[in-house]
């Protein structure tokens, strides 16, 4: 009797628990169309930076079970069509999500490399720079890297990709399946941009692989931006073994009237940063993370005790660990949640040991260490928040951000630019648009040029060819959309910059060019 009912007491909790882990996850589910409504078989829908991904069936529909709470992008890629990404929030319920795609236009490359050599040169740059120089990155494999793109613009090197490339991680055991829309090389300034959305495959392997891949993830997730972000959330970030100290940045001086920054040595306060204070919980699922000093972060799990005590708040340089990071916040605030996820790819600016992470160091969303993060410190959620975060989502705000080739230029130049929309505090990529315009303005406010340019989920690229008699002074460049028409001018972008006449004394060549840094060694840097 008393073994029956021990078997009825485990039966009634497994059903119980069971019935709990059904209700933590979500449904997100939607049909895929085409330009004219009809529904697509067959096309590739995944959840970014996850494992999860799926074709879509006769009916062009996708169903993802038990999705948690959070932020995510819905992708769909097929042949023959543009990508298309849609940025879904889960918060208590299911989400459908109907996504139409548009045929993929063909358009002329500027410059097209197609000299061989030119163009193991240029994959060599890009696979430094995008999956990184890590041990991890250093045995990635790019399966087929022939549906790379690669194109240069004066000292830029330029890249997307016709297909999903195939990137296999022999160290983390993973195949990376990346869409990629955009990548941007800086020769001189030695700055990396690329955007994209990617899809996790764990690899078959022995039992003894499998306890290698094991080490090597958790090597990669501790003191990662991930685990620092989740963190963060979790209002822990001392106990899961960050010391994170307030910064004024890298230490700088005066050379040839410009400042030069040393890459080497950081200036900090010599105490925790209070994170009771830069937290605001905006619900169960989100937290909002604002600070306006840089933060300098290391993560260095045995020195804790000789840190928590600390408060000195005399500014002092030091020497940058090679795991240091610094962090600076360039929106108003950054959105995270519990996966170590922000809403906006602009919210931070980083150098040091996190700028150096790249593809070949990245961990799919789902990742969780064998041994638990320390849990949650509980959060007071601000109601007010919550009620202006509420009124911003049911209202989108759509935003436009440029970005320029260079700073000025003369008469006969082109300006070459990419761009962004985003909707919202959360900055994610916009669906609202399918067209931008951008306004060449001189400074009697008069359009000299007016273009009109297709925006492909949320991104748009273009360029200004200059005549050669336009008048040398200052001229703003402007971007919109008629969505953003609804908010007026004052939403939309702008950017003053100088058109230099190249016949004009030296003297006045001298008032016009910009200061010019000579930086001892550029930082790793990542966006």
């Amino acid at each position: 009797m008393k073994t029956i009912c021990q078997l009825f007491f485990y039966t009634i909790l497994l059903l119980a628990c069971n019935r709990v882990l059904a209700q933590e996850g979500y449904t997100v589910s939607g049909v895929v169309t085409n330009e004219k409504g009809e529904p697509q078989k067959s096309a590739t829908v995944f959840i970014g930076g996850s494992e999860r991904v799926m074709p879509t069936d006769e009916n062009g529909m996708f169903n993802f079970a038990n999705v948690p709470s959070g932020t995510f992008q819905i992708s769909v890629q097929m042949l023959g069509y543009a990508s298309a990404t849609r940025n879904i929030i889960i918060k208590n319920s299911s989400v459908k999500v109907d996504i139409q795609l548009q045929p993929k236009s063909t358009t002329l490359k500027e410059v097209v490399i197609g000299d061989n050599d030119a163009w193991n040169k240029n994959f060599n740059v890009f696979k430094r720079t995008f999956l990184g120089e890590s041990k991890n990155a250093k045995q990635c494999v790019i399966v087929n890297p022939k549906v790379i793109n690669f194109s240069t613009r004066k000292g830029f090197l330029l890249a997307d990709a016709d297909d999903f490339l195939i990137i296999e991680n022999p160290r983390l055991g993973y195949r990376v399946r990346y869409l990629l829309t955009g990548f941007t090389y800086n020769y001189a300034e030695q700055i990396t941009l690329y955007h994209g959305e990617c899809t996790f495959e764990e690899l078959g392997g022995s039992d003894e692989q499998k306890k290698e891949w094991a080490k090597n993830r958790l090597a990669a997730y501790q003191g990662s931006f991930m685990h620092f972000l989740r963190s963060v959330y979790a209002n822990n970030t001392l106990e899961n073994g960050f010391i994170t100290r307030p910064s004024d940045g890298f230490l700088t001086f005066k050379f040839d009237e410009s400042l030069v920054q040393i890459p080497d040595k950081v200036i900090v306060k010599d105490r925790p940063v209070m994170f009771d204070s830069l937290l605001t919980a905006i619900d169960t699922n989100f937290a909002s993370f604002k600070f306006r000093r840089d933060i300098y972060v290391n993560y260095e799990p045995k020195q804790l005790a000789h840190f928590k005590d600390r408060n000195n708040d005399i500014l002092q340089t030091i020497h940058i660990d090679p795991t240091g990071s610094v962090l600076r916040l360039m929106t108003d605030q950054a959105i995270i949640d519990k996966k170590g996820s922000y809403t906006d790819y602009r919210d931070f600016f980083i150098q040091g040991y996190w700028g150096k992470a790249r593809v070949g160091d990245q961990l799919p969303v789902e990742y969780q260490p064998p041994v638990p993060d320390i849990p949650r410190r509980v959060v007071a959620i601000n109601p007010l928040l919550v009620s202006l975060q509420k009124w911003t989502d049911s209202i989108p705000q759509e935003k436009a951000y440029l970005h320029l080739d260079k700073p000025y230029y003369v008469p006969g130049d082109t300006i070459w630019f990419k761009g962004y929309l985003t909707t919202g505090s959360r900055h994610r990529l916009s669906p609202l648009s399918g067209a931008v315009y951008v306004d060449l303005i001189n400074d009697q406010d008069q359009a000299v040029k007016t273009l009109k340019l297709p925006a492909d989920s949320g991104t748009v690229a273009g360029d200004l060819i200059l005549d050669d008699e336009i008048k040398a002074g200052s001229y703003r460049i402007r971007a919109y959309t008629q969505w953003m028409r609804n908010a007026g001018e004052d939403y939309f972008f702008n950017r003053i910059f100088t058109i230099g006449n190249p016949l004009q004394t030296e003297k006045d060549k001298k008032a016009l060019k910009p200061s010019r840094q000579q930086p001892l060694r550029q930082p790793d840097v990542q966006f």
